[in-house]
C-alpha cells in the first residue's frame, strides 16, 4: 500500500499571477493498494478523473500499462475554492505512478506533465515542493525556485459557500493592460516575494493589492472588497483572493480568530455563508509513505 500526501496551496498571493504559490497544512491523501506492476492479467481501466489520468499519463510515458490498483482519496482541501485541489490530485497521481515505476522520471518531467493537466504552474510547484515557490513556464516547461519563509506566518482562509470555476474566473480578465500598470504590478509582485523571504511584512498589503486580476474578479465574488478590508482592519498583514477564488486568504501572526470572524461577517452581510480555516505553511510538499498489506 502506498500513500501520497500533497498540501493545499494558494496561488498568486495578490499580485504574483500564475507565478507565486504558498503551500498549506491542509492535505489531499491518496492511498493506493497496488498489484504487481508487471502483472498483465488485471489492469485498472483508464478513467476520466484527474487522478487516474495523471497516473495513466506516467505509465503511458513509460510504455507500460497501468496496473490494477484500488484508489482512495481523502482530502481536506475544499474543491473548486481556489486552494489548489486539482493541482494536489494531479501531483499525487504523477508522483504515485513514478514511485511505482522506481522513480524512472525526474521531478522536472513530472511537473511538465502536471502543467499539461493543470494549465498553470503556480499551484503545482507549491504542491510539489512545499513552502513558498515562484514558478516560470518557458516552452511548456516548468521552472521554479523555492523561497525560504518564516514559520511564524499563519493563514486565515475564509471559504464562501459557492464555487468559482477557474475558467470562469479567467474569462473576466482584461485582454490588454497598460504599460504603467504592468510595471506597477511587477514591482508589487517582487515586493511580495521579498517581504515574505525577509519576514518584513510592514508594506505587504500594499504589495498584495492587485488592481488588475483581483479587481476584475470582484464582480464574481460579492462583498470581496469588504472582506479584504475587514481582514486588514483586524490585524492581517495582507489579504487577497486565494488563487482564482472564491476563498479569501489573510496572512497574519496574531489575532487570527478576530480576523476570521470579521471576514465571515463581511460575507454574511451579503447573505453568503462561509467557513473559516486556520492553518500554517507546509514546508515539505509532496511525500510518499509505503506500507505492507
Amino acid at each position: 500500500m502506498v500513500k501520497v500526501i500533497v498540501p493545499a496551496s494558494s496561488a498568486n498571493l495578490g499580485t504574483g499571477f500564475d507565478t507565486l504559490g504558498l503551500a498549506w497544512q491542509l492535505y489531499c491523501k491518496v492511498t493506493a493498494v497496488v498489484e504487481d506492476v508487471n502483472n498483465t492479467d488485471n489492469r485498472t481501466p483508464p478513467g476520466d478523473d484527474l487522478l487516474t489520468r495523471a497516473i495513466g499519463l506516467v505509465f503511458d510515458q513509460a510504455g507500460i500499462e497501468m496496473p490494477a490498483m484500488k484508489l482512495e482519496i481523502n482530502s481536506e482541501i475544499p474543491m473548486g475554492k481556489g486552494l489548489g485541489s486539482s493541482a494536489a490530485v494531479i501531483i499525487a497521481g504523477l508522483y504515485l505512478a513514478n514511485h511505482l515505476l522506481k522513480y524512472r522520471f525526474t521531478d522536472s518531467q513530472l511537473l511538465d506533465w502536471a502543467l499539461s493537466l493543470e494549465g498553470h504552474a503556480d499551484n503545482i510547484a507549491a504542491a510539489a515542493a512545499g513552502g513558498l515557490t515562484t514558478a516560470m513556464v518557458v516552452d511548456q516547461q516548468v521552472y521554479y525556485q523555492q523561497v525560504a519563509v518564516r514559520d511564524n506566518l499563519q493563514s486565515v482562509i475564509v471559504v464562501p459557500d459557492f464555487t468559482l470555476p477557474t475558467r470562469e474566473a479567467r474569462a473576466v480578465l482584461p485582454r490588454q493592460v497598460g504599460w504603467e500598470d504592468c510595471v506597477h504590478h511587477t514591482q508589487q509582485a517582487c515586493f511580495v516575494l521579498q517581504s515574505l523571504a525577509n519576514g518584513d511584512y510592514r508594506h505587504l498589503q500594499l504589495a498584495m493589492d492587485d488592481t488588475i486580476v483581483q479587481r476584475a474578479r470582484q464582480q464574481l465574488i460579492p462583498g470581496l472588497s469588504q472582506v479584504l478590508d475587514s481582514a486588514v482592519q483586524n490585524g492581517a498583514l495582507g489579504a487577497c483572493l486565494s488563487g482564482a477564488g472564491p476563498s479569501v486568504l489573510a496572512l497574519a501572526q496574531s489575532n487570527l480568530a478576530a480576523i476570521g470572524q470579521a471576514m465571515q461577517d463581511a460575507f454574511a452581510a451579503r447573505g453568503i455563508k462561509s467557513q473559516c480555516l486556520y492553518t500554517a505553511i507546509d514546508q515539505y510538499g509532496v511525500r510518499i509513505e509505503e506500507y505492507d498489506v
